[in-house]
């Protein structure tokens, strides 16, 4: 920086060479930052260059790479065309499919990359490079402009400086001659006198010559502070400028020589960012496709394909026509020996079977094992630099070819013990129909047919709801409930447990359908219903589900020991399970042995579906008044469904015994499968045997103390009107007495000595007051504070009796619940305006949507019983409890918009 310093002669003249010297570097130093720029902005084009060539070769990679990829695609379709279009293909015909299609749309997006790449990056890039010039061209124009100003200002001081200099100069040489001045005056006063002074021109001369230098100094030191002011003030002003341009104005005009290049840049670099998350997100489509298409694999179906496919070739060869002639009979004892033995060799073969089938199912099992192992996860390989593989491979290759050879040669054992066994069930069966008919032996009980072994190791793909089987879907998915019978049944519970007709009248075909769609989708369509209005499709739906099972309820395999005791050993005739309570009719009925011994046999799946639909079909028939459906009635429906007669059987006849057969099922429910089954169970609200009479007080205190210890004090929250005999009925406001839960949606209590059923979601409990209820001597003791705790706004309570929160929306609540919320809406709202209310319609209030009020009110739903009467069972067959926070956004617009 310049400095602003009075100096000697010498040294200033020094000092301005100098600045001389500064002002010329700094001019060449200005020309070089002008070059650097300049360098800059070509290092700036050569990235942008750069970054073109690569867009571009990537751009031919990948159009070379989308171009490979469509022949590949192109050649593979026209290779198996006829293959991919038929539909009737096996399943892994789908993989090579989605193969073909995920490489035609890999080779499209890829197409659209090398676009993107080629022309839209290489275009932009282009642009950028040319806008990039353009704007540095301004700059620099404007960075010259700044630096002449720069330059400016130091040529003004330059000027001052040498102003500054030449006053300096012209002061000093006017103050050393007024010094010699008045030297000389000194002098010429002590030489001549002072009354001879005035008189004396010389001394006149250097008077006069004193005063001339007295003027020219004082000009000459004007000047001199003048110039100094002004030199110092272009100093501060030049240095001021240098050190603005080189700290600020350098950096600015960086700034704008790179205005918009890095954000152009990162958007061009954000386009292959998008084009690469695109492709991701279309491989990950592809993968979750490739996904479900394994998934589906189904050898089974495959299989089932391929034999229908090939019928002519696969179909059963006409049986041979039996000859015999009656005089050639044999003797009853010979034959009966012969049975004997034949019946002895079927055991030792039905061991034999089931051995070879336990060995060849553990060693499927080992083999699954080796097949569910991650053998296919390749991510070592992009962790690692170097893994090896191979060692793996061998070892799993080996031991798997051991137990495949294992399973092929067990399997061809059990092949051949089971056709053994087949030809002398055969021989069997003859020679029992032949003594039965020459009333030699009695006839007994039917032979199960062998059940079909199932392998382990096939796939099943997707488990099919409609048309699929119990054990495919307990396979799959664990539940051995299907969702669509729970679903049904649950729905049937809330609206259609005294509906008239249900299962007798049929239900809409589009509504079914639909229904039907849903569940395949995994879906629960009832679980928004809200209404009975459609019972009759869901009934419909249900038993469409057991009529398109593939493997009926009540397979055929079992068929003839069904209709054998359902004809020899039918049960006492009783028409309700009312009536075979009465007459106390249970298990040593000889026709629930018999029947609970062949279900026995069943698998796990198929007894804990039969026992669930039984025992829901048990509860509906004792309806029977109301729906007219009794269990004769519900077996009808049902018979055709559950037990369909094979081909060959005489209809006439065997229709008869199905009905029978199910209606005893019904009947007989509770008794037939009173044996640990492994599986959710069907449970109805146990009502309890409470009568309506008014019992002493005393007689009530005794139930208390023993059957009974702690009940609860509870207040009702709403008005109530019973729907049975059962229920009592109450007011708001009433406080009543709760002994125990009855079930999850009604608890068995009091209100003024009379006992009966009370609603949960319509009384509130006072916790923490147990022992004590409105008719206990204890009550006047009470703490009038402590029955204002607070519990939570969700009425049910679970075991402990504790608040717990549910979700069960309210299906048609109790009318009176919702003419009372609606009169606290107008009381409130009368109390928040001034407005005039509102006349009253002539139309009588109407229950509002259910989840309307679900969610501004937070109640749940009473749950026990809808309007109707219904009963609802605890448990499994509650309302859907996820339905409220998962309800689809266009039913919950159009019931957000009802107004009550």
């Amino acid at each position: 920086m310049f400095q602003c310093i009075v100096q000697p002669r010498s040294e200033f003249g020094q000092r301005f060479q100098d600045m001389k010297g500064a002002f010329t570097e700094i001019r060449s130093q200005f020309e070089d930052h002008l070059e650097c720029l300049d360098i800059r902005l070509e290092q700036q084009k050569g990235e942008i260059s750069d970054i073109q060539d690569y867009v571009k070769k990537r751009a031919d990679i990948e159009r070379k790479y989308s171009k490979d990829l469509d022949g590949l695609s192109k050649s593979m379709y026209n290779k198996h065309r006829e293959i991919l279009k038929n539909e009737d293909a096996p399943s892994s015909t789908a993989i090579l499919r989605e193969l073909v299609k995920e490489t035609r749309k890999t080779a499209r997006n890829h197409a659209v990359v090398e676009e993107i790449f080629g022309t839209e990056m290489h275009g932009r890039c282009h642009k950028i490079s040319s806008d990039i010039g353009r704007v540095y061209k301004q700059c620099r124009e404007a960075g010259v402009e700044i630096q002449e100003k720069v330059l400016g200002v130091l040529f003004e001081l330059h000027t001052k400086t040498k102003i500054y200099q030449t006053n300096k100069e012209t002061y000093e040489l006017a103050e050393r001659k007024l010094r010699d001045a008045e030297k000389e005056i000194s002098k010429l006063e002590k030489e001549i006198k002072p009354e001879k002074r005035e008189k004396t021109k010389k001394y006149t001369n250097a008077q006069k010559q004193l005063k001339n230098r007295h003027i020219r100094h004082e000009d000459t030191h004007g000047l001199a502070i003048k110039s100094q002011l002004e030199y110092v003030l272009c100093t501060e002003a030049a240095n001021a400028a240098i050190k603005k341009y080189y700290k600020d104005d350098l950096s600015d005009l960086m700034d704008c020589m790179d205005l918009g290049f890095h954000h152009l840049l990162k958007n061009v670099l954000k386009m292959r960012t998008s084009a690469i998350e695109n492709l991701i997100s279309s491989e990950q489509e592809d993968m979750d496709v490739m996904a479900m298409a394994l998934g589906s694999l189904d050898s089974r179906k495959d299989k089932t394909k391929f034999l229908e496919n090939h019928s002519d070739v696969f179909s059963l060869p006409p049986m041979f026509e039996l000859r015999t002639s009656k005089p050639l009979q044999s003797n009853p004892e010979d034959m009966d020996v012969l049975k004997g033995k034949i019946q002895e060799r079927i055991v030792k073969l039905r061991d034999l079977s089931d051995y070879t089938a336990k060995v060849i199912e553990d060693a499927e099992a080992e083999l699954l094992q080796i097949f569910n192992e991650k053998s296919y996860d390749m991510t070592s390989l992009f962790v690692n630099e170097t893994n090896d593989l191979k060692n793996e491979e061998t070892s799993e290759y080996n031991s798997r070819l051991g137990l495949e050879e294992l399973i092929i040669e067990n399997n061809k054992r059990l092949l051949t013990t089971n056709n053994r066994i087949e030809q002398e069930e055969a021989k069997y069966e003859n020679l029992k129909k032949s003594l039965v008919v020459q009333q030699f032996c009695p006839e007994t009980l039917p032979r199960p047919n062998v059940k079909k072994r199932k392998s382990k190791i096939q796939t099943i793909g997707l488990p099919k709801i409609f048309g699929g089987s119990l054990d495919d879907y307990y396979e799959a998915t664990g539940d051995k409930i299907p969702l669509v019978i729970e679903s049904c049944i649950r729905t049937i519970n809330l609206f259609g447990m005294r509906h008239q007709g249900i299962f007798r009248v049929t239900g809409s075909h589009i509504d079914i359908k639909q229904f039907k769609e849903a569940f395949e989708n995994g879906e629960d369509p009832f679980a928004c219903m809200m209404d009975g209005n459609q019972i009759n499709s869901v009934s419909g739906v249900l038993k469409s589900y057991f009529r398109k099972l593939t493997e009926p309820l009540f397979s055929e395999a079992y068929f003839d020991q069904f209709m054998n005791i359902t004809r020899n050993f039918a049960p006492p005739h009783v028409i309700s399970v009312k009536e075979k309570n009465a007459k106390n009719i249970g298990e040593n009925v000889e026709f629930v042995v018999k029947a609970r011994n062949i279900v026995q046999q069943w698998s796990e799946p198929h007894i804990a579906v039969t026992r669930y639909l039984f025992a829901f079909l048990n509860d509906l028939s004792q309806y029977s008044e109301e729906t007219q459906m009794d269990p004769y009635n519900i077996a009808i429906c049902f018979g055709p469904n559950l037990c369909p007669i094979p081909e060959g059987k005489d209809l006439v006849q065997h229709t008869n015994l199905v009905n029978d057969l199910i209606k005893n099922f019904i009947i007989f429910c509770k008794d037939i499968f009173n044996f640990d089954i492994d599986g959710p169970a069907y449970v109805n609200a146990d009502l309890g045997n409470i009568n309506d009479e008014k019992v002493p007080e005393k007689d009530e205190e005794k139930v208390e103390e023993t059957s009974f210890p702690q009940p609860e004090e509870a207040v009702a929250l709403y008005e109530y009107k019973a729907g049975t005999d059962k229920e009592l009925s109450f007011n708001k406001g009433d406080k009543l007495c709760l002994f125990s839960k009855a079930s999850e949606h009604w608890w068995k209590g009091s209100k003024e000595g009379v006992k009966g059923l009370i609603p949960a979601q319509y009384v509130q409990m006072n916790t923490g007051l147990a022992g004590i209820c409105e008719d206990s001597p204890k009550e006047k003791n009470r703490d009038e504070n402590s029955r204002k705790e607070d519990i939570s706004s969700s009425f049910l309570l679970d075991d402990n009796h504790k608040p717990i929160v549910t979700k069960t929306l309210s299906f048609k609540s109790n009318r009176s619940m919702w003419e009372n919320i609606e009169k606290e809406k107008e009381l409130t709202e009368k109390s928040r305006t001034l407005d005039r209310p509102k006349k009253k319609s002539a139309n009588p209030v109407a229950a509002p949507d259910l989840l309307q009020d679900l969610l501004e009110r937070s109640l749940a739903d009473p749950g026990g019983r809808s309007r109707s009467g219904s009963n609802i069972s605890a448990g499994r067959l509650s309302p859907g409890q996820d339905v409220p926070d998962g309800l689809c956004n266009e039913n919950k617009e159009d019931i957000e918009d009802t107004e009550v």
